[in-house]
């Protein structure tokens, strides 16, 4: 972690190392420094994490859906395959599903 909390060196740190850079942040919210924080970096790596979450759920959807209808409407060319991914997509997608905010962007895709 860092010693300095300059806001150059966390924009550098920020592109070389980014878990390097997380803790840093997580240190200086713990400190309550929140006055050294990189908020240009922050703001775009939230940002980032909820395009990226919400990414995850819209594809996970597709993929639950179309193996359903798979097996559902061709019964004759049914795999084990379609089985394992409907149910890994269940159990992931239960997971990410906890919290509120991706249960109601799910709801929103599936309107």
């Amino acid at each position: 972690m860092l010693t300095a909390t300059a806001p150059e060196q966390l924009s550098v740190l920020y592109l070389s190392d980014e878990t390097a850079w997380l803790d840093s942040m997580a240190d200086l919210i713990a400190r309550g420094d929140v006055g050294e924080l990189d908020f240009d970096n922050l703001r775009e790596y939230l940002t980032d994490m909820a395009i990226r979450d919400r990414r995850e759920v819209l594809s996970r959807l597709i993929v639950l859906i179309a193996h359903h209808l798979k097996w559902e409407f061709q019964p004759s060319c049914r795999k084990n395959g379609w089985r394992l991914t409907i149910a890994e997509q269940r159990r992931e997608l239960a997971q990410i599903l906890e919290s509120k905010a991706l249960r109601k962007h799910a709801e929103k895709c599936l309107a």
